[in-house]
């Protein structure tokens, strides 16, 4: 999955102790902190490590991230268009995630994985962009509600929301 890397994040506002916190630095742009998760830019106790395991022990909802990464997998792989290891690594991805009981099937909407298998099955379509539709879903699902979730699970865990300065490793 290609992300774009965040902008360094806006002061944020700030607690009675004056150290900033999750949940005002998440009043502004979530989109942005959401991406800066999964390109792992964030401060602990908000690493990707930490989102992965909530994902596989508290959600189980692992596929979707596993997903976004295969798909960043062959995106970033050099295949020649339309060869046979492009259409062999193509199809263990729809055979892992698409297709309807698949043993990892990420949650996409039926006319999103019907044009997916369509393009990829019938057609015979090998370039990544194939993916957009269902990577898209896939991080809006993920943004909306596995994000929000995990982000109240570490403050919960915290006991009190953290301090946490959650501008990108290195604009500090």
């Amino acid at each position: 999955m290609a992300t774009p890397a965040p902008a360094a994040a806006a002061p944020a506002a700030t607690s009675s102790s004056s150290t900033p916190t999750l949940s005002s630095k998440l009043s502004g742009d979530k989109a942005r902190n959401f991406l800066a998760l999964l390109a792992n830019e964030l401060e602990p106790p908000y690493t990707l490590a930490a989102f992965e395991e909530f994902l596989r022990t508290r959600e189980h909802s692992e596929e979707n991230l596993e997903f976004l990464d295969a798909v960043k997998s062959y995106r970033t792989a050099a295949y020649a268009p339309d060869s046979a290891d492009a259409k062999n690594a193509i199809l263990q991805i729809i055979q892992t995630f698409v297709i309807p009981g698949a043993p990892k099937e990420v949650n996409c909407p039926n006319v999103i994985r019907k044009k997916l298998l369509e393009d990829v099955q019938q057609k015979g379509v090998t370039d990544p962009a194939v993916f957009a539709p269902a990577e898209a879903k896939t991080l809006e699902l993920m943004r909306l509600s596995s994000f929000p979730h995990f982000c109240r699970f570490v403050e919960g865990k915290q006991g009190t929301s953290p301090s946490v300065d959650q501008r990108p490793a290195g604009h500090q």
